[in-house]
């Protein structure tokens, strides 16, 4: 069994057919590559939020014990801001799961216990931010609703740029 894995093994010599699996082992990965990726950007927005977390997991599962340790500290440091940046959504809750799946293999010991420490923090603020949602005390109810046209053009623009493009949808089929 031994000998089997061993033929399996990548070789290194200058073979220019060898698999994408023997040419991953060589290639270093750098910070700079990683932040063209853009995905500290696509975590803090809720429309890329899901896909963000999916490369990042994959990047995690497969990269992380072979690139330099400046970019395992940026891989680490995004994966807190996943943490942070997730909302209530259950694709973005399902991808953050994934992506802390991945991180509990393959961070060190103490940068596992950290963001699983703030997972379960986000996870009781986000329970207590819905429950609190939830309930009819401090509604507004007696308020007659606002309407688009009577608010100030730049506060319109503001709630549409942070608007993803789900939520936009939802609101549009809700409201009249």
């Amino acid at each position: 069994m031994a000998r089997k894995r061993a033929s399996q093994r990548p070789s290194h010599s200058s073979d220019s057919s060898s698999d994408s699996e023997g040419s991953a082992d060589e290639v270093q990965i750098g910070p700079g590559l990683y932040q063209q990726l853009g995905t500290a950007a696509a975590l803090r927005r809720p429309a890329d939020f899901a896909v963000a977390c999916w490369e990042l997991a994959q990047l995690t599962r497969h990269l992380f014990k072979r690139c330099s340790k400046a970019l395992q500290g940026q891989l680490a440091e995004d994966m807190l801001l996943a943490v942070e940046c997730c909302d209530g959504r259950l694709q973005s809750r399902a991808a953050l799961a994934g992506l802390v799946e991945a991180a509990e293999r393959a961070l060190p010991q103490a940068k596992r216990a950290a963001l699983q420490r703030k997972y379960r923090e986000s996870g009781v603020a986000l329970s207590r931010r819905q429950r609190r949602g939830g309930g009819a005390a401090g509604s507004d109810s007696d308020e007659e609703p606002t309407d688009f046209s009577q608010l100030p053009l730049d506060a319109v623009e503001q709630v549409f740029r942070h608007l993803d493009p789900i939520t936009l949808a939802r609101s549009a089929c809700v409201c009249p």
